[in-house]
């Protein structure tokens, strides 16, 4: 199952996934995918995102990374949270996984969605089959 799938929450129905979004209180914020690579331990190959979401009351977001294999399996490394003035992954977790697995992230900025509709627009632009996204 593709993860932003899993992701993903409708206010009526919601995707039991790595982060709910309910786009009330709740939206997706920023996420980075990695480019593919592999070692002696993934020999078929891997890639890491980090998924995170933000709550306007609290002012928290909620991130987390996740290895992705080439089988489609999934493992949640790390969840944590911070406030959105202090969240900056980009000086920390991503530059240390680019050097240890000589990977390379992108990222995605997805911001500005207040929407699930928003969110699944924009899914081909960002290379994500729209289908996979719906309910």
């Amino acid at each position: 199952m593709n993860i932003f799938k899993r992701w993903l929450m409708k206010k009526q129905k919601p995707i039991h996934g790595l982060l709910r979004f309910d786009f009330v209180s709740s939206f997706p914020y920023v996420c980075w995918t990695s480019t593919w690579q592999s070692d002696e331990e993934f020999p078929q190959g891997f890639c890491y995102k980090i998924l995170s979401g933000r709550n306007e009351r609290s002012g928290m977001i909620e991130a987390v990374l996740v290895r992705d294999l080439r089988d489609g399996s999934k493992e949640e490394l790390l969840r944590f949270e911070a406030p959105q003035e202090q969240f900056s992954p980009e000086t920390n977790i991503i530059p240390d996984l680019e050097s240890r697995l000589s990977i390379r992230f992108t990222r995605i900025d997805l911001s500005a969605v207040r929407t699930c509709e928003e969110l699944e627009e924009r899914a081909p632009a960002l290379g994500w089959e729209k289908t996979l996204l719906s309910h």
